[in-house]
């Protein structure tokens, strides 16, 4: 029987997938993006790619830019202000339904 972490490690994969690389003027650049893939994992055991199948969910996302310039190599991180943004906007309205719920129970206390 197969351990809870082996099955949500099949279940759920996290990876950072490079793109292709492209070169002008010396400069060579190469996309780097991360995705989150869950499901799909566990119908097909035998399967090449871990398991395969179709996935519920895929989220992928840019997270860094390679260059090499004259044997030198930098990472540009890029950052994802979509994701903040949706962050902040679920933090506005959890702390707006906590106000809702604390005004219903101080009125409930008064009647």
């Amino acid at each position: 029987m197969k351990s809870l972490k082996e099955n949500v490690g099949r279940l759920v994969r996290l990876e950072t997938l490079s793109g292709p690389e492209w070169t002008q003027g010396g400069v060579t650049v190469t996309p780097v993006a991360r995705s989150i893939r869950v499901g799909g994992q566990l119908g097909r055991p035998g399967h090449p790619d871990g398991g395969g199948g179709r996935a519920l969910y895929v989220r992928a996302w840019p997270s860094a830019v390679l260059v090499s310039q004259e044997g030198r190599a930098s990472r540009l991180r890029i950052i994802d202000m979509t994701r903040w943004a949706q962050i902040a906007i679920l933090l506005v309205a959890l702390l707006w339904l906590f106000e809702i719920w604390m005004r219903t129970r101080t009125r409930k206390e008064l009647s």
